[in-house]
């Protein structure tokens, strides 16, 4: 019996190296559709987050901005409650502010709200002099110049993101106290150079914009002349 020499096919060395070539291809389109999705869930919690952030530090940034008083009777740390005095509608309302375990809290009368959830371990207060450094209980509250609120917060998938809010509170922090200023003339700043170079600067300015005044002026009345012409 005659084998037909025209026939072709596939021997069993190439569909094993055509599997295998399958296989390691597949092997990384999932691990790509796994990253890819793993991306998502992530920037999808992180947008969440971010907004619920937000909301919060803008309602702390309208306290912290105005307080009138501030109480450490519970220490300066990073996790110690802070208790502010605010005016709202004439009136003096107390605010206490705490991270306790995973949430952050505000204490309003007797009324507790849930500012932030499902925080890490880390986040808290921090609260520094106008030179960086840390301030404490025992320094001067007129040199309180920032404090800062720092929020980790965990996602879905195991990682922290980190936000933070630096505010002044301007009732409060005296960058320049009137003590700093003697009687008589030789304990108050020499500020004249600072003045000049304003006003000089404010000249020089003017100068400019007479000038391009002065142009256009000239340029409007050039026009007719140029029409005529033509």
């Amino acid at each position: 019996m005659k084998r037909n020499r025209q026939q072709k096919g596939f021997t069993l060395i190439e569909v094993i190296v055509t599997l295998i070539l399958i296989g390691i291809l597949g092997s990384l389109a999932g691990m790509g559709i796994v990253q890819a999705t793993k991306s998502y869930l992530f920037t999808r919690d992180a947008t969440e987050m971010a907004q619920k952030s937000q909301v919060a530090l803008a309602r702390m940034s309208r306290t912290f901005l105005n307080i009138s008083d501030i109480d450490f009777s519970g220490g300066a740390g990073a996790g110690a409650p802070l208790q502010v005095v605010v005016e709202r509608n004439d009136a003096q309302v107390t605010e206490t502010y705490q991270f306790s375990g995973s949430t952050l809290t505000v204490l309003i009368g007797a009324n507790s709200h849930v500012l932030l959830d499902n925080l890490a371990a880390t986040s808290g207060f921090q609260y520094l002099k106008n030179d960086g450094t840390a301030w404490g209980t025992g320094d001067d509250e007129e040199d309180l110049s920032r404090i800062v609120v720092n929020i980790n917060m965990n996602s879905q998938g195991g990682q922290t993101v980190a936000f933070s809010g630096s505010f002044v509170p301007r009732n409060i922090y005296r960058p320049v106290d009137i003590s700093d200023f003697t009687t008589g003339t030789s304990g108050i700043p020499d500020v004249s150079g600072c003045f000049i170079s304003s006003v000089g600067s404010g000249q020089t300015h003017t100068k400019y914009i007479l000038c391009l005044i002065a142009g256009a002026i000239a340029l409007m009345l050039m026009i007719p002349a140029i029409r005529r012409k033509k």
